[in-house]
């Protein structure tokens, strides 16, 4: 039996560091991880229009600095935010079978 052999641009890939950093590797049950869903309301917060006051940024800073996981799961939160809001909406992508 012959070792199958990788081709070099799939071992190139290998070594390509993921630029989504932790989001890859995310559990599939955010949903009940009360850090992930607090992460997650704070990164949507900042974004709505108005963003945030003064006492929320103050109320943000405080919970981020009370646990470590907090910032390294809000980080991830607002990664995820930045990258969806990447995705152009499907109805901006045209129909081949319109014809204008």
């Amino acid at each position: 039996m012959h070792a199958r052999r990788v081709p070099q641009t799939h071992a190139a890939v290998k070594n390509v560091v993921n630029p989504l950093g932790p989001i890859a590797g995310m559990k599939k049950d955010k949903g009940r991880d009360p850090i992930w869903q607090a992460a997650w309301a704070w990164a949507r917060r900042q974004h709505e229009p108005g963003g945030l006051d003064d006492a929320a940024r103050l109320e943000l800073a405080q919970w981020l600095a009370a646990d470590a996981a907090h910032r390294k799961t809000y980080e991830e939160a607002a990664r995820l935010w930045l990258m969806v809001g990447l995705v152009p909406p499907a109805n901006n992508i045209p129909d081949p079978d319109c014809e204008d």
